[in-house]
């Protein structure tokens, strides 16, 4: 239960130790009814947690109620690692209830980098390693039930950690030297616990810092007195470590409560903290213009100044938005209606038993349900005991660098057994290569999870997931980025966290579509059975400050999202009026700037509105066809900016929209009729040279085709061949039979041949086409072949070149093929390999004996009729009015104008 929502997540600069003399803040949560640049997790692991807003001892403060179960609950998160160095300072007031709370943490998991109380001891402690061994900071007794100041300072050492503990500003606690090994942190600090698997903090916190370097009990002293005495400017925006656009700005804070008519020296500096020279803004209002640039770190402070005093606090930070560093959608579901974001259904997709003995179509479906991560979500209804079957959904693919991400979670009666896939991008011949799915360990073990993600197709090249259970939200993001080489850089993210990573993995191309649930070549799978929601596909490998500030935008609801028009292709009918798009779901009164231009990164110059308080904006400019055009919209959340992340859409013309006015209407009919039976094919037909129903009898037949005489060819032996006229009930065939006399090691041939009346152009055939029936009990015929006669009869005389003339070889290798199977067919033989056709004298049909050959060649007989040449028509140009693309004007392309009538 969420009692009080104020949600800011943006991504955060992290500094090294500055030159300044007053402490630099990176982060800072003052609580004045705001969470400043945190995100609220709320009701972490199923327990119901709340955090209020109440007096605290500087102004407003943060209640946490937390039940007492392991990790459950509400707490703050930052983006934040704690560094080599630091400190951390807060006001608080422990519950006496609770032992073991987590004030904070900041680990990778386990106990380490965390503060916990013992009420029975009267102690908090405060740890920067893992259990046991850890640095063990026993602070004063205190009371419980009352406020206090506690600053935590850490400082690396080597291999080891210099700490100190201060409460009320004073020194209770310190390990220096060799006592402590260093432990990393963390990615992330949780205010009010969240990593360690204890209890989530319950009790008051307020005046929560940061701090980039170690401070001195003098720096602390002085920061309580100022802060108390209401002599320093407070609440700052931006908020401390916040992002912001490039561009003017406003620098705001809340006066001083003890002064009665303050003025203000602003200082502000970039990359460093030092503001040696920088002349001041001097101003009597809490506020103040700047223009700031973009990709830069900025410092501030502001002096308070009260007739001859002066007072100032701490320096605080922010940044600004790299140019190119934004985010940048190829595709998007959104899962918010059966559009899908314009993703191309897969609907009933051909499946195949698990044994393999069965095919057929069989039904999925995928439902649109509220409740998701962000709005609703897809729920993926599919019959896993059918590999490939059901319904799924194809985006485009961004190409040689991207990221699919999503939120996702299986169903509680998903079958393991076929591993369902999240998505799959598999090319031809690659059937084990880019996909992700689900797995079980030993087959047996129904849950947990993992998910694996596998690119190459050979090799195991895969990262794997952390286990995860059914039934269970979890967002996953997998980026790649081909090298060029043959090799990718690849990533996998959970929740936000790199889980695993591969540099110069083999690379093996991919489809030029994303299946999302699978259903393409990958074998031995089902399509998803589980839900997904906000889809992403990303035309750059997004790296992990990007994917966690992802995760945090989505699961808190700060973004807007659903975009019309959609993300990708889209017709130039649904560019016109307006860019419309949702309100995020945890923003009570948002506003937005908005950016559209034709550059991937929408920057000032691309503002096209401002403190907009509408989901809608007209569209800008005139839209042309075939241009991609980015826009975002930032979320104002008071004075925050949450960036959008960037939409693209490239705008066509409806297919029959002839006079190109973005609507099919009647006046594309009038064109069209125009048009009419309009054609640039080629025109031609079929040649038969012989289908034998001319011919009475085998004497007939034999005046037309005749054995290739005895030592035609003089380097090769020549076999026995004898041709007949035979019928069946469908017709007159030709039946050759042939003796290759058993030459074993030496080339043979037992060949016939029909010649033309005259030489003929055969340029204008694509195929030669032969019915055959091998006769059961034949020797091989690995070298039956067909070859015409170019420049003369015989292909060239007596020396073996006519080897080199146009042949069509049906089968090319006589050592590793086996008897031709019994039973009419149809052999093509592609004529258009070939680039000259001219002066073909006839051809000639036949078997030879190889003595390369593993066995020997004898006898056997083989059936031939309906020989013919086969002209396929050919498209010289396009055709006005040609909708379908098939080179002519009929009523194949009415159906299609009928189909986008008045769209």
């Amino acid at each position: 239960m969420i009692k009080t929502i104020h949600i800011i997540v943006i991504s955060l600069c992290i500094c090294g130790m500055s030159a300044a003399t007053s402490p630099v803040a990176l982060q800072y949560l003052s609580f004045e009814d705001n969470f400043g640049n945190a995100s609220l997790v709320d009701d972490a692991g199923g327990g119901v947690g709340s955090i209020d807003f109440i007096n605290g001892p500087v102004g407003k403060a943060a209640e946490f109620t937390n039940p007492t179960a392991a990790s459950q609950g509400d707490h703050l998160e930052l983006s934040h690692s704690m560094a080599q160095e630091g400190s951390l300072s807060m006001y608080l007031n422990i519950d006496h209830n609770y032992d073991y709370q987590n004030v904070w943490d900041a680990g990778t998991g386990g106990w380490m980098w965390e503060m916990y109380n013992d009420s029975n001891a009267g102690k908090f402690y405060s740890k920067v390693g893992s259990w046991p061994g850890c640095a063990l900071l026993i602070g004063q007794d205190f009371e419980l039930g009352s406020w206090f100041h506690y600053t935590f300072t850490w400082k690396r050492n080597g291999d080891y950690v210099d700490c100190y503990v201060y409460v009320d500003g004073v020194l209770v606690d310190s390990q220096t030297g060799t006592a402590q090994q260093w432990t990393a942190p963390g990615s992330k600090f949780n205010a009010g616990g969240g990593l360690s698997g204890q209890y989530k903090f319950n009790g008051q916190m307020d005046e929560l810092y940061i701090f980039d370097g170690v401070l001195s009990e003098t720096d602390i002293a002085g920061l309580i007195a100022n802060v108390e005495s209401g002599s320093v400017a407070t609440e700052p925006l931006p908020y401390v470590g916040c992002e912001v656009e490039e561009g003017n700005i406003t620098l705001s804070w809340t006066a001083p409560t003890g002064i009665a008519s303050p003025e203000y020296k602003v200082y502000v500096a970039t990359e460093s903290a030092d503001f040696t020279g920088v002349a001041p803004i001097t101003t009597s209002a809490p506020s103040t213009e700047i223009t700031v640039e973009s990709g830069k770190n900025y410092y501030w402070k502001v002096e308070v100044i009260d007739g001859a005093s002066s007072y100032e606090a701490v320096v605080w930070s922010f940044k600004t938005a790299v140019a190119g560093d934004r985010l940048v959608a190829v595709s998007h579901i959104p899962f918010s209606d059966t559009s899908f974001g314009g993703a191309t259904y897969i609907d009933d997709q051909l499946a195949t038993s698990a044994d393999g003995t069965i095919t057929k179509p069989v039904a999925g479906e995928i439902n649109i349900i509220e409740g998701g991560i962000a709005g609703s979500y897809g729920e993926f209804v599919n019959n896993g005991w059918w590999l490939r079957g059901g319904d799924s959904l194809a985006v485009a693919n961004p190409g040689a660098t991207g990221t699919v991400a999503m939120w996702a979670r299986l169903d509680v009666d998903a079958v393991h057994q076929y591993y369902p896939l999240l998505w799959d991008s598999a090319p031809e011949g690659y059937n084990q290569a880019w996909k992700s799915y689900a797995f079980f360990d030993n087959n047996g073990v129904v849950e947990p999870y993992t998910v694996t993600t596998r690119v190459a197709n050979d090799a195991w090249k895969v990262l794997t997931t952390p286990a995860v259970t059914k039934e269970t939200w979890f967002h996953y993001a997998f980026s790649w980025n081909d090298k060029g080489n043959g090799t990718a850089d690849i990533a996998l993210y959970v929740d936000g966290s790199l889980v695993a990573s591969k540099d110069n993995s083999a690379f093996t191309s991919m489809d030029s579509v994303i299946r999302i649930g699978g259903g393409g070549l990958s074998l031995g799978h089902a399509k998803w059975q589980g839900d997904m929601d906000e889809v992403y596909v990303f035309d750059s490998a997004l790296n992990a400050e990007q994917v966690a500030s992802l995760v945090a935008s989505t699961s808190a609801g700060m973004l807007a999202t659903d975009p019309s028009p959609q993300v990708g292709t889209v017709t130039m009918s649904e560019t016109l009026g307006e860019l419309n798009w949702q309100a995020p779901v945890n923003v009570a009164s948002p506003r937005y700037n908005v950016y559209f231009g034709t550059t991937s990164d929408p920057g000032a110059s691309e503002l096209i509105e401002s403190d907009l308080a509408s989901t809608s904006v007209v569209v800008p400019a005139q839209i042309e066809v075939d241009t991609t055009y980015f826009w975002r919209v930032d979320v104002l959340d008071g004075a925050n900016v949450n960036k959008g992340i960037v939409w693209s859409f490239t705008p066509e013309y409806l297919v029959g929209d002839i006079n190109k006015d973005t609507f099919v209407n009647n006046e594309d009919i009038a064109m069209f009729s125009g048009y009419w039976q309009n054609s640039n094919l080629t025109e031609g037909s079929d040649w038969i040279v012989d289908d034998f129903e001319s011919y009475a009898t085998s004497q007939a037949m034999q005046t037309e085709w005749e054995v290739v005489p005895a030592n035609y060819y003089s380097v090769y032996k020549d076999g026995d061949v004898t041709l007949d006229l035979q019928n069946n009930a469908e017709g007159n065939f030709l039946r050759y039979s042939y003796d290759l006399l058993g030459f074993g090691d030496e080339w043979g041939l037992a060949e016939f041949m029909y010649v033309f009346d005259t030489p003929k152009d055969l340029s204008q055939y694509d195929e030669l086409e032969v019915m055959v029936n091998f006769a059961q009990g034949n020797s091989h015929e690995q070298y039956f072949t067909i070859k015409l006669f170019q420049g003369g009869v015989g292909c060239g005389g007596v020396t073996g070149e006519h080897r080199m003339d146009p042949a069509a070889y049906i089968v090319a290798d006589p050592a590793l093929t086996t008897d031709q199977a019994t039973g009419w067919k149809v052999i093509t033989a592609d004529l258009s390999q070939y680039s000259d056709l001219t002066d073909i004298y006839g051809f000639e049909i036949g078997c030879s004996s190889a003595p390369f050959a593993a066995v020997d060649f004898d006898s056997g007989t083989i059936d031939f009729d309906n020989i013919k040449f086969i002209f396929v028509p050919e498209c010289t140009g396009p055709v006005e009015g040609d909708i379908n693309g098939d080179c002519v004007v009929d009523f194949q392309d009415l159906i299609v104008i009928v189909s986008n009538w008045l769209q």
